[in-house]
């Protein structure tokens, strides 16, 4: 006679078993904060990273102008047409930001 406790196997179907893009990219920084854009300001040009903005990823990076974002599809940087942006060096999330945070349902 059955606890409640069920068939576990049937539960572990539910759980994707590929890697978690979210992260995976060092330069994905999770849902997207204000203070986030001051990690850009003493880096060089080219410097990137991705938040999510729901409903769409955003792309923060530093030009000669400044700060500036653009709407992306997805975070793999290289299937993005990019080639009108100075994008030369993803910048690692912060430490402070947790895994807990990357993991967006």
């Amino acid at each position: 006679k059955s606890r409640g406790w069920g068939n576990p196997t049937s539960q572990l179907t539910m759980f994707d078993d590929k890697p978690n893009q979210h992260i995976t990219a060092q330069y994905f920084w999770g849902i997207d904060k204000p203070e986030y854009c001051t990690f850009l300001e003493d880096k060089p040009v080219g410097t990137y990273f991705i938040v999510l903005s729901p409903p769409a990823y955003l792309i923060y990076f530093l030009t000669e102008d400044g700060i500036s974002t653009q709407r992306v599809s997805n975070l793999n940087i290289n299937s993005i047409n990019l080639s009108n942006l100075p994008l030369y060096a993803p910048l690692k999330r912060d430490d402070n930001i947790s895994i807990m945070d990357l993991l967006i349902f």
